[in-house]
């Protein structure tokens, strides 16, 4: 079975454990940006897995305590955008969370509490260990400006066995 250096699933107990980006405060996303304009998302750093882990899975997230539309109009994503996962500021980025079009709507002028968005992509080929892995949404762009999302967090977890 590939990933697992030799051993069988039945005798390799897979361990998990989240790690959390320190907060930001505000990201927002307007409609006034060119399609494909990437936004910068907090870094995630993994840090405590055991010498000689071997990551087999791990996913993406990204939490916010409050989503607020700025504008008077119904606002929500305009066509599918994604947020990325890179290592360490190189080798590119792999999309972590898909994201549809009309994700996220709001009614006008509207505050509403935040949520946990989970990917279901296996990021195991680029969160290979303890490093520091770079966030960024791709191609964001809102019907009308502004969709605020505040006190950001990104965050990984990482399935793995010794």
């Amino acid at each position: 079975m590939s990933g697992l250096n030799g051993k069988t699933p039945e005798s390799t107990k897979l361990y998990q454990m989240d790690f959390w980006s320190a907060t930001q405060a505000l990201v927002s996303l307007t409609d006034a940006a060119a399609p494909g304009t990437n936004v910068a998302l907090p870094d995630v750093v993994v840090a405590g897995l055991p010498a000689g882990a071997t990551v087999v899975r791990a996913t993406a997230f990204f939490k916010f305590r409050i989503m607020e539309n700025t504008n008077g109009a119904a606002n929500k994503l305009q066509d599918a955008q994604n947020i990325q996962v890179q290592k360490g500021g190189a080798g590119g980025y792999s999309t972590g969370i898909a994201l549809v079009d009309d994700l996220l709507g709001i009614e006008g002028s509207t505050r509403e509490s935040g949520d946990v968005l989970m990917g279901n992509t296996d990021l195991a080929a680029k969160v290979t260990g303890n490093d520091t892995y770079n966030f960024q949404w791709t191609a964001a762009l809102v019907d009308a400006a502004n969709l605020n999302f505040n006190d950001v967090q990104t965050g990984l977890r990482v399935w793995y066995f010794v």
